[in-house]
């Protein structure tokens, strides 16, 4: 028989049933080591942050669930997104308009980046239509850089961002009752 070693430690499971509606679930936290699990309505979600900076691992958590997008993450980096093709070129859009009214650019550099984007092909990925823009030579000044490659909005699947806005909040506010904490509104 292969030799190995083992350590046993045990968990906290805080289990959480809204009073209306549904999305139930069962949390299960490490504190020694930052392990964290939940199986829920929602899907089934885990990460360990072993080296997570906080006085404890629970204040850690009630910290996380305010920025969802960290969140979702490290929890869920298998469920699929999906590129917002009409959100992303409006926002780009929204940005030529701001160059435009900071006059940081001309009336016909604008117009060129204002067409670039309009004739982007909705079927293209989020790489394709970053790099169709980078290739357009639209000036820095009128749609940065950074906004292009920063700049692809993503819609997370609809299971995922209710476990990160419905029941994570719900489990961070028995930690901050648990651990005497204020709770907010």
């Amino acid at each position: 028989m292969e030799e190995f070693t083992f350590k046993k430690s045990s968990v906290e499971r805080y289990d959480i049933q809204p009073k209306e509606g549904f999305g139930w679930g069962i949390f299960t936290i490490d504190e020694n080591n930052g392990l964290f699990n939940c199986l829920s309505d929602y899907g089934n979600y885990n990460y360990a942050w072993p080296n997570h900076g906080c006085p404890s691992f629970k204040h850690f958590l009630i910290e996380i669930t305010r920025n969802w997008d960290y969140l979702v993450r490290k929890v869920a980096p298998q469920e699929p997104s999906r590129f917002n093709f009409e959100k992303t070129i409006k926002e780009w859009k929204q940005n030529v308009l701001r160059s435009r009214w900071e006059r940081s650019c001309t009336k016909e550099e604008a117009r060129k980046a204002w067409e670039v984007l309009s004739d982007l092909d909705f079927s293209d990925s989020a790489e394709m239509t970053q790099r169709t823009l980078l290739e357009s030579n639209i000036p820095d000044h009128v749609l940065s850089w950074d906004d292009i490659v920063d700049g692809p909005i993503f819609d997370i699947n609809a299971s995922v961002k209710a476990f990160a806005t419905i029941l994570m909040p719900m489990f961070a506010e028995v930690l901050k009752e648990e651990l005497g904490l204020k709770l907010t509104a």
